[in-house]
């Protein structure tokens, strides 16, 4: 509910707000990414919350077992490492998205700072596509070997939409940086 709260929130200032050129866009997207760092602790909360006390599933379909305060001790930690990890990977991904787009807003697109942080995001995504098969799924292995979970059957995953985000945005550094080299020439031609 929150969630689509704040999705017409941020509709209604961009479709609201008359667009003078992309720059301003950005600057407002940048406003939003501040309002998620905002309700951030909330959103870690809740997902604790509902992690710790509902069924442990694999998928939405899928309910393994009871919920992860039932488990042993070393479930529970394993579950807790398993959240924490992915937290890390949303925040890293929020942080690095927030900085392209002040970039972009800021028009420091060209910058080899604003590059970099193409780039690590570009490989954060292709890694993050990959994610469930390097963490879910031996986290649920062991969980299966202390007991906590009954049947275990992996389902080898691929994020399709993050490792596609990924490999464009390392297309688009590329051609930035060869648009970059090209006036650099034609500028050295003059």
């Amino acid at each position: 509910m929150g969630g689509h709260v704040f999705t017409m929130f941020i509709c209604s200032i961009v479709i609201g707000y008359k667009m003078e050129n992309e720059a301003t866009l950005f600057k407002w997207i940048n406003r939003g990414f501040w309002l998620v760092w905002g309700v951030l602790i909330y959103l870690i909360w809740i997902v604790c919350r509902d992690s710790w006390d509902l069924p442990y599933t694999m998928f939405k379909d899928q309910i393994l077992s009871a919920p992860i305060k039932d488990f042993s001790m070393w479930g529970q930690i394993t579950c807790a490492v398993e959240i924490a990890l992915s937290f890390a990977v949303y925040i890293a991904l929020v942080f690095l998205m927030h900085r392209l787009i002040g970039a972009v807003g800021k028009s420091e697109i060209l910058l080899s700072k604003a590059l970099k942080t193409m780039n690590i995001l570009g490989f954060m995504l292709v890694g993050y596509s990959f994610f469930y098969i390097l963490v879910t799924i031996p986290a649920q292995y062991i969980l299966q070997q202390l007991g906590d979970i009954k049947n275990f059957e992996p389902r080898f995953l691929v994020d399709g939409l993050a490792l596609a985000g990924g490999l464009t945005l390392f297309a688009l550094r590329a051609i930035i940086r060869r648009a970059i080299s090209m006036q650099e020439d034609i500028d050295l031609t003059i």
